[in-house]
């Protein structure tokens, strides 16, 4: 009932692929320390499985598809839901991809996609006596074997659904688990972010990810990374250079 209520909020019209990917999502497991998501916020932005994960109203054609490592917490996810939306004022994410990654890479905010591997919210356990409630969502997501392989099978599943021209993964952490989901892109994966980026052209790697999808992959560092601004621009200079050669297939 909740989520009807939310999407009745939101502006965003009917949607097979949203119906596709709302199917996904009821569909994996439950796992201890995760909270399930649904799209639950109404209104962009709003990284996608908390939200929609595109501005709307309608569902994005062939678009540019970011990929984080894990939405939020459940206490950051609440806040969002109370607020209608994740913090674009606030969150270094938003703050960054806004402000330079997406300026730099000459892309409207209506030709993304934003998403994540793991597809729920991370719930941190009760502290013991002395210690602080861990309130942030980064660090190792700790799941079941069972939902880490069905996050891996998901992924595969969105791309299908989504049908990017472009996948950019955001992180050191990304790049692994996209080779989990697509094994063509594991040769390309380094220990770390600096040693996946040194090999890749600017205009990222070309694979064919399904049959019948070829779509240009790139690394970018995350967009939340303290970072120099001019930094951030190049990592949405190197997005520019994958959307370039994208175009010209």
């Amino acid at each position: 009932m909740l989520l009807m209520q939310e999407f009745a909020k939101s502006n965003y019209l009917p949607s097979g692929q949203m119906d596709q990917l709302l199917a996904m999502l009821r569909s994996l497991p439950e796992s201890p320390g995760v909270l399930r998501l649904n799209c639950e916020i109404p209104k962009y932005p709003s990284f996608f499985p908390g939200g929609r994960g595109y501005k709307g109203p309608s569902f994005p054609q062939s678009p540019i598809m970011f990929v984080g490592h894990n939405f939020d917490t459940d206490i950051g996810f609440l806040k969002s839901l109370e607020r209608g939306s994740e913090d674009h004022l606030k969150m270094k994410t938003w703050v960054n991809m806004k402000n330079s990654f997406l300026p730099a890479a000459r892309l409207d905010e209506d030709d993304c996609f934003f998403t994540n591997f793991y597809l729920g919210a991370i719930v941190h356990p009760e502290p013991k006596p002395g210690e602080t409630r861990k309130t942030t969502n980064t660090g190792k997501f700790k799941c079941s074997k069972q939902y880490h392989e069905a996050c891996v099978k998901a992924l595969r599943t969105q791309v299908d659904i989504i049908r990017p021209a472009v996948v950019a993964l955001l992180g050191g952490k990304v790049p692994t688990a996209f080779g989990e989901a697509f094994p063509v892109y594991l040769r390309h994966c380094g220990i770390d972010l600096g040693e996946t980026q040194s090999r890749q052209p600017n205009t990222g790697h070309r694979l064919q990810l399904l049959t019948d999808l070829s779509v240009h992959v790139i690394c970018l560092a995350h967009p939340a990374n303290p970072r120099s601004l001019e930094s951030h621009r190049a990592q949405g200079l190197l997005l520019r250079s994958a959307i370039q050669a994208a175009s010209a297939q």
